[in-house]
């Protein structure tokens, strides 16, 4: 039998170290939201700062007027341009998006590696052909973890536990449809864990 081997797939990291602001030649391609609020101990106004960034690289945040800084990428995506092909060892994709967030914003940045993770998704995909309505078919009547559903949207089931962990099996290429708008003949038949 053979060994399955995990890929990482999406990290998402916060960095509380700031200030963080935009760098002045990105600055056009960020969003930036403002919000005032009363502070209910106080009673002043308060107005907070956000700035976001969304690339198919990246997405970033600045929030809390600079104080945070937060970064989430697909690093299949960001290191071959699809998150089909595998990124076992994410050291490289890793010094990729350091690279990319140091290009985008300025302020004293950690290490991606050594921010704390608030996410982290490990995959594999099972090229299974013609046969992924079956076997989603099956794997929905699998009672695993604390709640299920059927994922309609992606042609899948989702498990939900505890602490925040969840387990999805799905249609990659109905999902890559449906988020990319991209048809990616590869992910035909591929099944995603």
């Amino acid at each position: 039998m053979a060994l399955l081997t995990v890929m990482f797939d999406t990290v998402g990291a916060r960095d509380r170290g700031g200030p963080f602001v935009p760098k002045d030649a990105s600055r056009n391609a960020w969003e930036t939201l403002t919000r005032e609020r009363t502070d209910p101990k106080t009673m002043e106004r308060r107005v907070s700062v956000a700035h976001y960034l969304n690339r198919s690289e990246a997405r970033l945040g600045i929030s809390s007027n600079g104080e945070i800084l937060s970064v989430e990428s697909s690093l299949p995506k960001l290191v071959h341009g699809n998150n089909l092909q595998t990124v076992c060892d994410p050291t490289p994709a890793l010094e990729r998006l350091q690279e990319f967030v140091a290009d985008h914003v300025e302020g004293p940045i950690a290490k991606i590696g050594e921010m704390p993770f608030a996410r982290i998704d490990y995959c594999h995909n099972f090229q299974v052909g013609d046969l992924l309505p079956d076997f989603v078919r099956t794997l929905s009547q699998v009672v695993f973890l604390k709640h299920q559903a059927t994922i309609d949207g992606y042609d899948g089931v989702e498990w939900w536990g505890k602490n925040g962990r969840r387990v999805r099996v799905y249609d990659k290429y109905h999902e890559t449809l449906e988020k990319d708008r991209r048809r990616v003949p590869e992910a035909r038949g591929v099944l995603r864990f």
